[in-house]
């Protein structure tokens, strides 16, 4: 369901160590792919490597339209007052 996927549970999906093993299978190092489950976001242009590496490790649901719909909607969301930048004079 793509209303509930995020960057850290797609990342739990993979076999333990998951972040390793996740980092391991996009090609980026560990932080990087850390600062990706911190800001709950994966570049576009690694899309298509996270699709084809999902198939391979058995990880459902995960597919060019679901992570397309999953950045629109958390696009779309409104950040709460807390997420805001406050500004000062």
């Amino acid at each position: 369901d793509a209303r509930m996927m995020t960057v850290r549970s797609l990342i739990s999906q993979w076999p333990k160590p998951s972040m390793a093993e996740f980092a391991r299978d996009m090609d980026v190092n560990w932080m990087q792919a850390h600062q990706w489950r911190l800001r709950n976001n994966i570049p576009a242009e690694y899309w298509p490597a996270l699709v084809s590496q999902a198939k391979k490790r058995g990880v459902k649901g995960i597919t060019l339209a679901t992570l397309a719909d999953a950045y629109a909607q958390r696009i779309r969301k409104p950040k709460s007052s807390s997420d805001r930048i406050a500004r000062v004079g």
